[in-house]
């Protein structure tokens, strides 16, 4: 068969299982495309050798316009597909099975914001919420219906609650601008978020003031009469866009006077090194971070080896 008719294939079952966020979906299908058009898309798999594949990865870290991680994530993209060709009997054996990448991919320990950055951050939201409150306030006094200035507080709701979730749960931001509003059930004492992907647990949230800003944030939907099958949404009741996300984060950290270069994964990484700090099972962060194996969490590699160390000194 055709190279690309089984990277279609391939993609089309991977989003069958639903093991795997929409984002990550896309990247993967991208990668195969890319890794098709590189070999031939109408190459028959079966002549594609060790040596084509070894040359295009060769090529990849040459070019040096991609990130280390970008390039392990197209390298195990590939050596992921041609196992399952192998599995699935399409191929006798795997080309890319004693594959090693001669260059050493130094992959950088992710930057994570810290309590006081988290503290100013969260302080400066705050204070555009009361600063907004007082300015629609003042408009009502004097008979105005500013409806655009109750669209600016509702906005602001939602980026605290949106980074609060990052924080209080490491789900991936690519993943949290597609969770549909059913997929978020608030109780009376936690709220529940039901990814589309298979995980062992689901995203508990039992802070209070977090649930607060969640039932005011359903209550202003409400209030709105907003229809968006996205529990975040943009102006255009779409899908709110990472992108997007990141602009409005950046302004929050410029403003709260932070110099570090600080993205909305910054607080997911925060999630993740207070699970290492606590030293939390293995398993567990594995399965809160949703990863599939252990190979995610040596990005974290540094802060588990500090907590290591630290239990071994209590233990002596």
């Amino acid at each position: 068969m055709r190279t690309i008719d089984l990277v279609s294939k391939y993609v089309r079952k991977l989003k069958r299982e639903q093991l795997h966020s929409p984002r990550t979906i896309i990247s993967y299908e991208s990668d195969l495309k890319q890794f098709a058009q590189y070999t031939g898309e109408s190459r028959e798999i079966h002549t594609i050798s060790e040596h084509l594949i070894n040359r295009y990865f060769r090529d990849l870290t040459d070019a040096r316009r991609l990130s280390p991680s970008t390039i392990s994530r197209k390298i195990c993209t590939v050596r992921g597909f041609f196992q399952h060709l192998e599995n699935d009997d399409i191929l006798l054996r795997s080309p890319v099975s004693r594959f090693h990448l001669k260059t050493k991919i130094h992959r950088k320990s992710p930057t994570y914001i810290t309590p006081e950055e988290i503290s100013q951050l969260f302080n400066v939201i705050r204070e555009e919420y009361q600063n907004t409150g007082k300015k629609l306030q003042k408009r009502r006094d004097r008979g105005d219906k500013d409806r655009l200035v109750e669209y600016q507080l509702f906005c602001i709701v939602r980026n605290s609650v949106l980074f609060r979730i990052l924080l209080l749960t490491g789900i991936k931001l690519g993943e949290l601008v597609t969770i549909k509003s059913e997929q978020v059930q608030l109780l009376r004492k936690s709220c529940i978020i039901y990814p589309e992907r298979n995980v062992k647990d689901q995203y508990k949230i039992t802070n209070p003031e977090t649930l607060n800003l969640l039932r005011k944030y359903r209550k202003q939907v409400k209030y709105f009469n907003f229809r968006s099958h996205f529990f975040f949404f943009n102006r255009n009741m779409g899908q709110l866009s990472t992108v997007i996300i990141q602009k409005i984060f950046k302004s929050y950290i410029d403003r709260a006077g932070i110099k570090r270069k600080l993205t909305p994964s910054s607080l997911r990484h925060a999630f993740a090194v207070n699970l290492f700090q606590q030293k939390t099972d293995l398993n567990t962060i594995r399965d809160k971070l949703g990863y599939k194996t252990f190979e995610g969490l040596l990005l974290y590699q540094k802060y588990f080896n500090t907590s290591s160390q630290s239990k071994g000194d209590n233990k002596s």
